[in-house]
């Protein structure tokens, strides 16, 4: 049995974004929850997606992989995913995987 550590919250920027506020952990057991919600967020029309990190205690591989794959869906509809508010760790995970070229990633 898996427990999903990982909240979220959906709203909306004043550009129209979808803003997806984490809170928890992005690991292999809450990668499927981000699945859902990008699905959700361009399902509706949405062509940005921002993914806010700020309150994201730990990312695991599985959850930067479904970050790529979230990138992926986006730019196959014309649209993008950015991170925003990574801490310092996510930041060197995505250097060290070379995410840091293909995502967008907000102070």
């Amino acid at each position: 049995m898996s427990i999903v550590d990982l909240r979220a919250f959906v709203s909306h920027g004043p550009d129209g974004a979808v803003v997806l506020c984490l809170d928890g952990n992005l690991d292999e057991d809450s990668a499927p929850l981000l699945d859902d919600l990008i699905d959700g967020a361009l399902d509706a029309g949405g062509h940005t997606v921002v993914i806010d990190l700020r309150d994201v205690t730990s990312v695991d591989v599985d959850g930067l992989r479904a970050v790529a794959a979230a990138n992926t869906r986006a730019a196959g509809e014309g649209g993008s995913v950015h991170l925003r508010s990574p801490s310092r760790r996510t930041v060197d995970l995505l250097l060290m995987t070379g995410l840091d070229r293909t995502l967008a990633v907000d102070p």
